[in-house]
C-alpha cells in the first residue's frame, strides 16, 4: 500500500507544480519551495529508497506498517498544502507601501567596525580563511570558543551584514559604499563558506531580486526560472563539500560521494525519519505541543528552564537511532515539519498543519508579488532571503530552523524601523 500512497503524492505534487508553473499573475517562489520539497523528499526519493531497499535504518528498526503510515500521512498532507494554498492565493492582500525614510543614524557604521574587528579577531587566530571557505574541521565554533558568542555571530550577526547590503542597495548609495557594504556581506556570507542551506537562502534572495527588479521578467517566466533553480540547486549541493573541506580535499582525506551515493545517504532522510518518529510516538507518547513551545522559547537558557527539551531530531536520536549508524557521532538528525505535526497532535496535527501551512505560504507569495510589483528593492530582498528559509523549516528539526529563521528576522527588524509606512 505505500507505494499507491507514494504514487499518490508524486502526482498531487506534480499537479502542483504545473499549476504553479502556468501561472501568469502570482509569484510562487515559496509555493515552488513545498510542491517540490513534496515531490523530492516525500515522493520520489522515498519511492526509489523502497524500490533499492536503500534506507539508512528501516531495516532494522522499523516494520512495513510505519512506512505505509509515513506514506499515508505525507499523501494526506499534500492534498492539504495544495489545496489550501491555491484557495488562499485568490484572496486578496493589501500590502503596505514601504519606502525607505532619510534618516542618517550610525548603524551602518557600527555594523562594519564590529566585522572588522570580528575578521581582525579570527586573522589573529590564523584562521581568517573560514570566512571565506569553511575548512571541515575549521568551523567558526573553534575559532569563537564561547558557544553563545559563536550562535550570535552565526545566526544574528552574519544576516545583519547581509540586511546591511540589502539596505544601502535600496537607499540607490554610490558605487563606494555599495562595494564596501558588498566586501562586508561577501566576508561573512561566502555561498561556499557557509552552510548549504544558508549559501542556497543568499543565493535565492538575490536570483529573486535580479529578476524580478532588473530584468523584471513576466511572473510565469520568474517561476519556471526558479523552479530550475531549486532544482539545480538541491542535487548539485553535494559539490559544495569540496570548498567547505578544501584543506582535506588538497590532502587527500575528502571522499566525495557520486549523486547515488548522495542521495541515498542522510541529506534525504525525511521520510524516513518521519516514519521512525511515528514508531517513536508509540514508545513515547505524543508531545501536545511541547516541540513548537519550545522553538518559540529557543532564547530562554536551560538554567532557567530546567526541563527544557531539545529538538525533535535529537530526541528522535536518543529514543530510536542512539547506537545505530550515528553512534558515536552526533545528534544532529533532521526531521520534517509534517512529522513535528504528527508528534504533537497526531493525524489532526497533520491536517490542521498542513491547511496552515498551505494558507501562510500563499499569503507570503501575494506579498512577494505586490513588492515586486512596487519595485520595493528592500522588501524583495528581505522577502526572497527570509522566505528561502521554508526549505530548511520544512526539513527540520523546527527547533534548530526556528533558531536560524528568527535571527534572520531580527536582523530583518533592525532595518526595517528604518522604513516608513505610505
Amino acid at each position: 500500500m505505500e507505494m499507491i500512497f507514494l504514487y499518490g503524492n508524486a502526482l498531487i505534487s506534480s499537479i502542483f507544480i504545473i499549476f504553479l508553473l502556468q501561472s501568469k499573475n502570482h509569484i510562487h517562489f515559496i509555493g515552488l519551495i513545498l510542491a517540490f520539497f513534496n515531490l523530492t523528499f516525500f515522493s520520489i526519493i522515498p519511492i526509489l529508497q523502497v524500490k533499492l531497499d536503500k534506507f539508512l535504518f528501516l531495516n532494522t528498526q522499523l516494520d512495513s506498517s510505519y512506512i505505509e503510515n509515513a506514506a499515508l500521512y505525507c499523501f494526506c498532507s499534500g492534498l492539504c498544502v495544495f489545496f489550501s494554498y491555491v484557495l488562499a492565493l485568490e484572496q486578496r492582500e493589501s500590502v503596505d507601501n514601504i519606502v525607505a525614510d532619510d534618516k542618517k543614524a550610525v548603524l551602518s557604521s557600527i555594523i562594519v567596525v564590529i566585522g572588522l574587528l570580528i575578521f581582525i579577531y579570527i586573522t589573529i587566530k590564523g584562521s581568517y580563511l573560514t570566512l571565506l571557505i569553511r575548512g571541515a574541521d575549521k568551523g567558526i565554533f573553534s575559532v569563537i570558543n564561547n558557544q553563545s558568542l559563536a550562535l550570535i555571530f552565526q545566526n544574528l550577526f552574519r544576516p545583519l551584514t547581509l540586511f546591511l547590503l540589502f539596505y544601502h542597495l535600496s537607499q540607490e548609495a554610490s558605487t563606494r559604499k555599495l562595494f564596501l557594504y558588498g566586501g562586508v556581506a561577501l566576508l561573512f556570507n561566502s555561498p561556499i563558506g557557509t552552510s548549504r542551506y544558508y549559501a542556497f537562502c543568499v543565493l535565492s534572495s538575490f536570483l529573486i531580486f535580479y529578476l524580478l527588479y532588473y530584468k523584471k521578467i513576466a511572473f510565469r517566466n520568474f517561476n519556471i526560472v526558479y523552479f530550475l533553480f531549486l532544482l539545480f540547486g538541491t542535487f548539485s549541493s553535494s559539490f559544495f563539500g569540496i570548498f567547505r573541506a578544501w584543506d582535506n580535499y588538497l590532502e587527500g582525506n575528502y571522499k566525495q560521494n557520486n549523486f547515488i551515493e548522495y542521495v541515498f545517504q542522510g541529506n534525504f532522510d525525511a521520510f524516513e525519519n518521519f516514519a521512525l518518529s511515528i514508531k517513536m510516538i508509540d514508545k513515547i507518547g505524543y508531545f501536545y505541543g511541547e516541540t513548537f513551545l519550545t522553538a518559540l522559547l529557543f532564547f530562554v537558557p536551560r538554567s532557567f528552564w530546567v526541563d527544557k527539551m531539545e529538538g525533535s531530531g535529537a530526541v528522535l536520536f536518543e529514543n530510536i537511532l542512539y547506537g545505530g549508524y550515528f553512534a558515536g557521532t552526533n545528534s544532529n538528525i533532521a526531521n520534517p515539519l509534517v512529522s513535528e505535526f504528527f508528534i504533537n497532535f497526531g493525524f489532526f496535527g497533520i491536517i490542521m498543519g498542513s491547511i496552515a501551512l498551505g494558507i501562510l505560504s500563499a499569503r507570503l507569495d501575494n506579498n512577494m508579488k505586490n513588492f515586486a510589483s512596487k519595485g520595493n528593492i528592500f522588501m524583495i530582498l528581505s522577502w526572497g532571503f527570509i522566505g528561502s528559509h521554508w526549505l530548511l523549516i520544512l526539513r527540520g528539526d523546527f527547533l534548530s530552523a526556528y533558531a536560524y529563521v528568527s535571527g534572520a528576522i531580527c536582523a530583518y527588524l533592525v532595518f526595517r524601523y528604518r522604513f516608513v509606512i505610505k
